[in-house]
């Protein structure tokens, strides 16, 4: 295949066909036997098999438990999304971390733009990167914006990724949200907690995230820095967050069912903000630099036979 791709990349119409084979081959691959694909992915990203009898790494545990408890559980759907996870946050006390709604549609026709504030977060419900920041009204181009989330809407998220029985099963909806407001007019910075049975193990912050400077650093809970790359570059030790243990109570509360679950949430100034819950980090197939974190990573999470009993 790759002698193949290699001999008609320079030929467009070739390679658009080419693609566009390939594409559906995956589509179908993920719908219908997404064990099969799942093991494709995890073999292309980590040059090894996947291991499902006894996986011992963080992307192996991630791996068995999206094919083997995660795939059609209502509540783990119910999670992933970001819009029916506000009732979750709410029932779980933390319901003063959730951002302002400003509205919820289910069509982008529906969607009222003379409702909305001057700034406002817009986003799909059902993956992850569907979303669009709106800092100024009068120059945002709604049209274009419009465009973006139907062509969004029309996706199916959870087959294009292999992650078909976590979003799959996701109403599909068009939510507002407040914009997080900050000191330096950058992106606020996301902490997100590893975390299992209601205890964090170690978290990432990134930040810069504008114009593809995204920076990934990981901390024990103690602060200590992690000297680990994932996918983007590190941006070196940074300052202790003053809620750093606010952010740990609360995302020990909201891991408390859950064998292996990322909590995220933004902190600004003196307020914290739930991001999301993610249950697939990475899709599962997080490269890690050095490659021994993922098995130090993996370690902390129960293993296969607990795995094995575990409901949620």
């Amino acid at each position: 295949m790759k002698a193949i791709s290699k001999l008609i990349k320079n030929k467009k119409s070739l390679w658009k066909v080419y693609s566009n084979v390939g594409y559906a081959y995956n589509y179908i691959l993920s719908y219908f036997f997404p064990i099969a694909a799942s093991k494709k992915q995890f073999k292309a990203s980590f040059g090894r098999d996947l291991n499902l009898e006894n996986p011992t790494t963080l992307n192996e545990k991630l791996m068995y438990l999206k094919l083997r408890k995660y795939w059609n559980n209502p509540r783990i759907a119910d999670c992933a999304d970001k819009y029916a996870v506000r009732d979750f946050i709410e029932k779980s006390g933390c319901g003063e971390t959730l951002t302002k709604l400003y509205g919820v549609w289910e069509k982008v026709s529906d969607i009222d733009w003379g409702s909305l504030p001057n700034r406002f977060a817009i986003k799909c419900n059902h993956g992850s990167g569907y979303n669009l920041i709106c800092t100024d009204k009068k120059t945002f181009d709604m049209k274009k914006a419009a465009k973006q989330l139907d062509k969004w809407m029309h996706e199916r998220y959870g087959v294009k990724y292999t992650e078909q029985g976590i979003y799959d099963k996701i109403s599909r909806k068009i939510i507002a949200e407040e914009f997080i407001e900050t000191s330096d007019g950058l992106p606020p910075k996301d902490y997100k907690f590893f975390c299992s049975y209601g205890k964090v193990y170690f978290l990432f912050v990134a930040s810069d995230r504008i114009n593809g400077q995204t920076k990934f650093d990981y901390y024990y809970p103690d602060w200590t820095y992690i000297p680990v790359k994932n996918y983007f570059p590190n941006n070196g030790p940074i300052d202790r967050s003053e809620k750093l243990d606010d952010m740990i109570r609360y995302a020990e509360r909201l891991s408390n069912h859950f064998p292996l679950v990322r909590v995220d949430f933004y902190n600004e100034g003196n307020h914290i903000y739930f991001g999301e819950l993610t249950f697939t980090h990475f899709g599962c197939l997080n490269c890690f630099e050095p490659d021994k974190y993922d098995y130090e990573f993996g370690s902390y999470f129960p293993n296969v036979v607990e795995l094995q009993k575990c409901k949620i």
